[in-house]
Parts: C-alpha cells; structure tokens; sequence
C-alpha cells in the first residue's frame, strides 16, 4: 500500500510540474517568437497594360449582367436586369436598366452608354450568349 501511494505522489507531482513548466516556457518563448519573427512578403502579380497606362474613363470597358431585379413602381411590379459597365483603368461604374435580356435592349442601352461616356476603345465581355449575339450584329454595321 505504501508503494500505491507513493506512486500516486510520484506521477501528480510530475504532472503539476510538467503544467507549471509549460506555463513558464509559454510565458518566456512566446514575447520571443514574436519579436524575431519576420512578416511574409506578398508577390503580387503584374497588372495588364490596361490598367496600368493612363487613359480617359471608360475607354476600356467590361461589361456584365445582373438581375433579375424586382421592382415596384405605382403597384406595377416588373423584373428588370442590371447592365454593369466598368471602366477596366479607374473601377468607375455605368449602371442602365433593361427590361429583358434580348439584343435589341441591350443595344439600346449600350447607346445609351456611347452617348452619355463616348465610345469605348475596347470592350470585354464574360461568354454569355446574349453577348455572341451582340457581336455578331456588331460585325454586320
């Protein structure tokens, strides 16, 4: 019985020294991880042409769709969608709202775009159908 007990003493005395040297390591090595760690450099990569070069707003433009967006106008309620112009050098933004996603709305809104911020040098688009068809009526004037 004797034995069990000492034992028993043994191993609690080992645990709480073990926790009390863990507490103290943690307290010296910490403060001193810290002050020679060394912060991580960030590699960013290069910039396309475009948004690098100066050039006037809008000359280089993307544009997307969203929607659909619900509005309500004298208890008339009516889907519309969102067409996004972004200027690809300043981040600047053109929003026009269409009623539907056919060319012939579209159009109207790009018109509506090329009179009010002039005509874009270039235009990127996403690979949306609405879009393929836009470029084929383009090549066509």
């Amino acid at each position: 019985m004797h034995d069990f007990v000492l034992g028993t003493s043994t191993d609690t005395e080992a645990t709480i020294l073990y926790q009390e040297m863990q507490q103290f390591t943690s307290h010296i090595c910490l403060p001193c991880k810290l002050s020679k760690a060394k912060c991580g450099k960030q590699i960013e990569a290069p910039l396309p042409s475009e948004r690098v070069v100066p050039s006037t707003p809008f000359t280089i433009t993307v544009i997307d769709f969203a929607g659909p967006a619900y509005i309500c106008c004298f208890k008339l309620r009516d889907i519309v969608y969102i067409a996004l112009f972004t200027c690809a050098t300043t981040r600047a933004l053109h929003l026009e709202l269409v009623s539907d996603l056919t060319t012939d709305k579209f159009l109207l809104a790009l018109q509506l775009f090329v009179g009010r911020r002039g005509l874009p040098h270039t235009i990127y688009t996403d690979n949306a159908t609405i879009f393929h068809a836009i470029n084929k009526e383009l090549v066509l004037l």
